[in-house]
């Protein structure tokens, strides 16, 4: 079958340079383009999923071809990632990866990891006094009281297990939303700063004369955030410890083994949790002064004061001349957030910075990135 004629591809479609190279010819066929007719709604949380490379994958993509690596699908399922990555808990005798489901079916974890998970959602719902303060995050309702066209918006909770010997306590449950079955009808995307934009600002920072760097971090960003269109979910009753049930009374709303469950504030899971604590993070700011780049989204200045930020999520990495300047924004910060702040700002979004104001010098490093990297194969 002859080759379809192609028209010639020029970068000027206005030259008249009668020297224009041929046109491209295709190695295989080509396949014409049939346009489709765009969906009229859209699938739940579709805005919400990435589905381009990104640099970094792009970069690690390009290494094993340079080197003529060849991963197979084999070797690839066998990967070997950190346990942390897992969100389950490792048992120490077995090397069995134990999740919610299965602690709380063995004797010997069952009352550990109940509490935890009674822990959490005294957090989320309304707490219990002198004990655990409460966020009114969730609030357990009856099935009659879901909307009956927000039936389908019905998602489930997972529970994550984690354990953290690092904290406090150790015993660590996330009750998270099953976001896939969320269908939010706004966009959930929300800008932050590119690696471009605060390599930029760390050189401004040595440039600039008496400049200082720091860095600022949100607790708890994506929750506590008020919604005002609530999301529902249902638990497994069996899962919930019996003081909970009998705290908040569950028995009298539960429906075959299923309590429902009206989310009032932003979770984990949400796909509206980000810009939704983006907006509100927006307002709280712009009312003090502080305006965010048109043409740059992530990047952040004040009207008039020497300062400027850039935020990736919940992290700030700020440039500022006059420590005043930089109080300024952490006094507006605190007014709606737990914050956490390093003046020496050494690290910064997974990178490692070493100063020297004097000579105008900043390293850049990331420690053990490799040997990290080399855990995921």
């Amino acid at each position: 079958m002859p080759l379809p004629t192609l028209p010639i591809v020029s970068d000027d479609e206005d030259s008249d340079d009668e020297h224009e190279p041929p046109p491209r010819v295709p190695t295989q066929h080509a396949i014409p383009l049939v346009s489709h007719p765009q969906p009229t709604t859209t699938p739940p949380a579709l805005n919400t999923r990435s589905r381009v490379r990104s640099l970094t994958h792009e970069a690690m993509l390009h290494t094993l071809a340079t080197h003529h690596i060849a991963v197979t699908a084999a070797q690839a399922t066998q990967r070997c990632y950190p346990t942390s990555m897992l969100h389950a808990v490792l048992n120490d005798k077995t090397g069995e990866l134990m999740e919610y489901r299965h602690l709380v079916s063995n004797p010997k974890y069952r009352d550990t990891w109940k509490n935890a998970y009674g822990k959490q959602l005294r957090q989320l719902a309304q707490g219990l006094p002198g004990i655990v303060k409460g966020t009114d995050t969730i609030a357990f309702i009856h099935k009659t009281s879901v909307p009956q066209d927000r039936w389908k918006d019905v998602t489930y909770g997972r529970i994550v297990a984690n354990f953290c010997p690092e904290k406090d306590d150790p015993y660590r449950i996330r009750l998270t939303v099953g976001g896939n079955q969320i269908n939010f009808p706004g966009n959930c995307s929300s800008p932050t700063a590119d690696m471009i934009t605060i390599k930029i600002l760390l050189n401004s920072v040595i440039s600039t004369r008496n400049a200082k760097f720091m860095t600022i971090d949100i607790k708890d960003f994506y929750l506590n955030t008020p919604m005002e269109r609530p999301e529902f979910m249902r638990l497994k009753l069996s899962d919930i410890p019996n003081n909970i049930i009998d705290l908040y009374k569950l028995h009298d709303i539960a429906h075959d083994g299923y309590v429902f469950v009206c989310i009032q504030k932003g979770m984990y899971g949400l796909p509206q949790a980000g810009i939704i604590a983006q907006q509100l993070r927006r307002k709280c700011l712009q009312a003090n002064g502080y305006h965010q780049s048109k043409i740059n989204p992530g990047f952040w200045t004040h009207a008039w004061r020497p300062i400027c930020f850039a935020l990736c999520v919940d992290d700030f990495g700020v440039k500022y001349v006059g420590k005043e300047h930089a109080d300024h924004l952490i006094q507006t910060l605190k007014g709606h957030y737990e914050i956490s702040m390093d003046w020496n700002g050494r690290r910064y979004i997974g990178l490692t910075l070493q100063w020297d104001y004097r000579n105008r010098l900043v390293h850049l490093s990331m420690p053990g990135y490799c040997e990290k990297a080399g855990q995921h194969f």
